[in-house]
């Protein structure tokens, strides 16, 4: 699986998700896609964003 496919299943105007969700998509990227400045720094923003989960 590729950045670009879990970017569409986020990317959708209205949609609310936790950022936690978020990384753990993006673990089920391909090796390869692991190994790019793009998919780091993605997971690197989303892993600093502070916790908002709704109660």
């Amino acid at each position: 699986m590729k950045l670009q496919d879990i970017l569409k299943e986020f990317d959708i105007e209205g949609k609310r998700f936790d950022e936690y969700d978020y990384v753990s998509a993006c673990n089920n990227c391909d090796k390869q896609t692991k190994q790019t400045f793009e998919y780091l720094a993605e997971v690197f923003a989303f892993s600093l964003q502070e916790d908002y989960q709704l109660d």
